[in-house]
């Protein structure tokens, strides 16, 4: 067979689900002879969902009702696809979980093939196939072909069983080594189907149309461990020219059984015996009695001589008169002999423990228990062994019962027979607790109708409760009878503990500890919290008695706490964080050779970190920022041209020394070499021979999992000069910057005398005239250098740091300098604020912003903020305008006043409308009939050069636009106004 591809589809039924069932019943305070055993044997369940689930095929044929499998089919869309020269359908179903191999097991069915015989090339059949994961490509497979022709080189009609290895199911790639063909006339449509697995020699085995074929699945090398995945899968493909109909190629299939061929589960013992001497118990137990209840299960096939191995859970499912110790009160389960290691709980838990159900001997499995209460009649376990591939469980019953108590002789106040009460189950360490509170109910019975509790009878409801705390009482317990000429029972003492409070718990002063206190059942435990949200021990308090110590002061790293106190009352949540994160400082000078820029320890120290505590687990991280620069050249690029990761470590250990505020000082680091993309370049490196920038991240970790991460941000530049960036925080003066603004680059040219390189940063910001005026209605010198130290931080990249500041300058749009008489912020224009740092070689940097007051609203986002006299204006983020590297601070005014040769053309336009207006009067003679020459097409275009006019005047920044838009109004007036006159002349001749 052959096909293309596979595809997910939904699950069939589960083949086999069985129950078998084991309960042990005993009573608690009267003798315990074993009585009887009932077993619920296995029964077969014929639903697949729950053990199969569909997998990808070509097409989507397969469907599941019950055990009846569609699994290909050529008949309607999207059942098939066109596939080349054929239309294809391959569907099946794949088990949810692995199949052991090393048990034997038999899957049986029928199948049914139609094909259409009009089809010149056809390959039909189905296949079971082995793999190792669902999402495996590649598996053993066991393949029927009951209808193969003109197809994969045989030649005729004919049928065939083969065994393959598929190494690719995607394109239908596969190793065939055994084939057997089978004359049309013997092989049907339709057949059973039985396909066996030994797993003495790992072999498989495949019978159909009276023919056998077997081989190893171990083969030529490739070889699946001791479990796989069982695929079960139809394949039809058919030529195209046979027309895709009801009645054509079809693959159908039907599940009989399918289950383990050497498995028969059984509890070959169950019993009860004192924990330290092994003996069975069957006389008298008494309340309180700490006994062992012994299990052995072992698969029973040929009497547990010739069966296989299998993997089962076995799961206490009912318990009655017998309290399950926990892992506090000394639970202890053995498998095998060896002790679980898993949770105790496990085993009273859905699901259960892991244990194998071998041939004799058998596993055996053990836990402790204790007699809690008075039981009349019986009590009972339960237990139930499940495999767990298929699911079949065996569940089994075994019962006890005690003698009735003989009344004593003389004594009327002895019972006849013993009444029935069971108090509340205890909780930890023998305390009730709040969440398990003291309290009984009675159980009426013939002898006895009502109970006395301290003399006080109970209510109807015939139980009792009591939430007073107490550290040890006494209380007296008696039944009797509404009937005064029945006896009372003997008199009772029950004695319990409670304590229903939780402890109290406090951070310590440094917050690195806790001091807790609890003065009736003591502490117990310190849990913390793991990653997973689950409370773990971290620290227990040793009991005397099931009481543990009153108060505690515990000192513990980073983490989330709770404490129990021993009755199992759980405290508040308390995070401890006192413990910071690794430190960060500058190493001793000399302590490290030097890697990438120079820095002066004194002029620039350590950054300060940045410090935040996870809620989820209270552990404390840094974050410490820094940027640094550094020339570059290809003539002498920093670390020869390439920086690696150890080039990075170096930079890392030259700038900083890192230390854990832990008491151990343990510590470990990880770096991280990203790109300017935020790419992982760690194995690649960064470039150094060309402008750029990369970051350098390295946490440090303590061995309480709090970090400290330097983020280290690396830029190389083609110069020395001193360069600027824009605030991180904002400025905090003048208008904001834009959203993720970026600082334009500057041109630089360099003195051919001194060597000393000077640049020159444009840039430009936009503020609306507003009311009331900004600044005041002034920018000064002073005003126009708070902007500029407020919106730029110069730099130095020598290693002195040092920086010198020349006066600020302000140019109007004609490049004149205005410095002394300042800007005027009440009108609409256009100038140049300019500032230079020069550092200690000479190199220099000169920023020049082009400042523009525009007339109206410039807002971001829709809003600006308001300005009373002499404030700076404030907006959101984004409000000013984009930085223009066109600007320069010496343009030239018309550069700036494009508005104006606009409003003087629509000028020009109106008077030349108005002279043709008026020679088409004169010509035609219409002023003679009419009244007035001006009509409603001439009041439209005068209008129209009017409106433009002024949406041009709203937009300009000149101060020569006001007089261009009064030359387009006298314009307009005058051509009306003269078309008007042109009229009233006509009319008056």
């Amino acid at each position: 067979m052959r096909h293309k591809k596979v595809r997910h589809q939904r699950p069939p039924r589960q083949l086999m689900c069985a129950v078998l069932a084991a309960v042990l019943l005993w009573g608690s305070l009267s003798a315990v002879p074993l009585i009887t055993n009932e077993v619920r044997a296995a029964a077969a369940v014929t639903q697949l969902e729950d053990l199969f689930t569909l997998r990808e095929t070509i097409g989507s044929p397969t469907q599941v009702k019950g055990n009846q499998l569609t699994l290909a089919r050529i008949d309607t869309l999207p059942h098939y696809v066109e596939n080349g020269l054929t239309n294809s359908s391959v569907g099946g179903v794949i088990t949810k979980k692995a199949i052991p191999l090393t048990a034997d097991w038999q899957f049986t069915g029928t199948y049914q093939v139609n094909v259409p015989p009009s089809a010149a090339s056809v390959d039909t059949g189905l296949a079971l196939t082995l793999m190792k994961s669902p999402q495996a490509n590649e598996g053993f497979t066991a393949a029927i072909s009951p209808a193969v022709r003109n197809a994969e080189g045989i030649s005729g009609e004919g049928s065939l069983l083969r065994f393959a290895y598929h190494t690719d199911f995607a394109t239908g790639i596969y190793d065939e080594w055994d084939r057997q063909e089978i004359e049309p006339a013997a092989f049907a449509p339709q057949g059973d189907l039985i396909i066996t697995y030994t797993a003495a020699n790992r072999t498989l085995t495949i019978t159909c149309a009276g023919k056998t074929m077997s081989s190893s699945i171990d083969h030529q090398g490739r070889k699946l461990e001791d479990e796989a995945y069982l695929y079960f899968w139809g394949v039809t493909h058919v030529s195209l020219d046979v027309p895709p109909a009801a009645d054509n190629a079809r693959v159908e299939a039907e599940f009989k059984n399918f289950g383990f061929s050497k498995y028969d589960p059984g509890f070959l013992k169950m019993q009860v015996t004192a924990p330290a001497s092994g003996e069975v118990l069957s006389g008298q137990v008494a309340p309180g009695t700490l006994v062992r209840v012994e299990t052995t299960v072992r698969n029973n096939f040929q009497n547990g001589a010739g069966g296989d191995p299998v993997d089962c859970h076995l799961q206490i499912s009912a318990l009655n008169g017998l309290d399950y110790l926990t892992g506090a009160q000394g639970q202890q389960v053995t498998v095998g002999g060896a002790v679980y290691s898993g949770d105790p709980a496990a085993l009273i838990a859905p699901g259960g423990i892991p244990v194998t159900c071998p041939q004799a001997p058998g596993t055996k499995v053990t836990f402790l228990a204790r007699v809690s209460s008075r039981v009349q009649g019986k009590a009972s376990l339960t237990q139930q062994l499940t495999d767990d591939f298929f699911g079949a469980a065996k569940e089994e019953s075994i019962q006890l019962a005690f003698a009735p108590k003989e009344p004593v002789a003389g004594d009327p106040d002895d019972p006849a027979a013993p009444c029935d009460y069971r108090m509340n189950p205890l909780g930890e360490n023998g305390w009730y607790s709040g969440d398990r509170p003291a309290g009984l109910t009675f159980y009426p019975s013939a002898d006895y109708d009502r109970f006395y509790v301290e003399d006080a009878l109970l209510p109807s409801t015939n139980s009792w409760r009591d939430d007073a705390q107490t550290s040890g009482k006494s209380i007296s317990l008696q039944a009797g009878h509404s009937d005064p000429n029945k006896p009372v029972s003997a008199i009772v003492q029950q004695q319990y503990r409670q304590d229903s409070q939780p402890p109290t718990a406090s951070l310590t002063a440094d917050h690195r500890g806790i001091a807790a206190a609890d003065e009736r059942s003591g502490l117990w435990r310190i849990q913390r919290r793991n990653t997973a949200g689950i409370f773990d021990d971290w620290q227990v308090f040793a009991l005397q008695d099931g009481v543990g110590p009153s108060g505690q002061t515990v000192f513990l790293p980073n983490g989330i706490y709770r404490v129990l106190d021993a009755a199992g009352n759980a405290g508040g949540q308390l995070s401890v964080s006192g413990t910071r994160p690794p430190a960060v400082q500058r190493p001793d000078p000399g302590s490290v050779g030097p890697a990438g820029p120079l820095y002066d320890p004194t002029v620039s120290p350590a950054p300060a970190p940045a410090l935040t505590v996870d809620p989820n687990t209270a552990l404390c991280h840094d974050t410490v920022y820094e940027k640094v620069r550094q020339r570059t050249s290809r003539s002498d690029p920093p670390f020869g041209g390439h920086l690696t990761a150890a080039g990075a470590q170096q930079m890392i250990y030259y700038r900083y020394q890192i230390t854990a505020q832990t008491q151990d000082g343990a510590i470990s680091g990880k770096l991280v070499l990203l790109d300017g993309l935020g790419r992982d370049i760690t194995t690649a490196g960064f470039d150094t021979a060309q402008p750029g920038r990369c970051t350098i991240l390295y946490r440090a970790a303590d061995s309480q999992g709090n970090t400290t991460t330097i983020q280290l941000d690396y830029q190389l530049l083609p110069s020395d000069i001193p360069v600027v960036d824009y605030p991180e925080d904002g400025v905090d003066f003048g208008p904001e910057l834009p959203e993720n603004a970026v600082v334009p680059p500057p041109s630089i040219q360099v003195d051919p005398d001194t060597g000393a390189q000077h640049g020159t940063l444009r840039d430009a910001v936009t503020e609306p005239v507003a009311t009331p005026p900004l600044y005041g209605g002034h920018i000064s010198a002073q005003t126009a250098r708070q902007l500029l130290h407020s919106r730029y931080r110069f730099t130095s990249l020598l290693p002195d740091g040092s920086l010198t500041f020349s006066a600020v300058t302000i140019l109007d749009e004609r490049g004149a300098d205005i410095t002394a008489t300042g800007i005027d912020t009440t009108r609409p224009g256009r100038y140049f604020l300019l500032c230079t740092a020069t550092d200690s070689a000479g190199n220099s940097l000169t920023v020049s912003l082009a400042y523009t007051l525009k007339q109206g609203t410039i807002t971001a986002e829709g809003e600006t903020g308001g300005q009373g006299p002499g404030d700076a204006p404030t907006y959101k983020k984004g409000g000013s305008q984009a930085p223009n590297t066109a600007d320069s601070a010496f343009s030239a005014p018309a550069g700036s006043c494009r508005v104006q040769f606009y409003l003087w053309l629509l000028a020009a336009l109106a008077a030349l409308f108005t002279v043709l207006r008026l020679c088409q009067l004169h010509g035609r003679g219409a002023a003679r009939r009419t009244k007035t020459a001006i009509g409603a097409t001439d009041l439209l275009f005068y209008g129209s050069v009017l409106l433009a006019a002024g949406l041009l005047l709203a937009a300009g920044i000149c101060s020569y636009d006001l007089p261009a838009f009064l030359a387009v109004l006298t314009a307009c007036a005058g051509g009306a106004a003269a078309l008007a006159a042109a009229g009233r002349r006509a009319a008056g001749r």
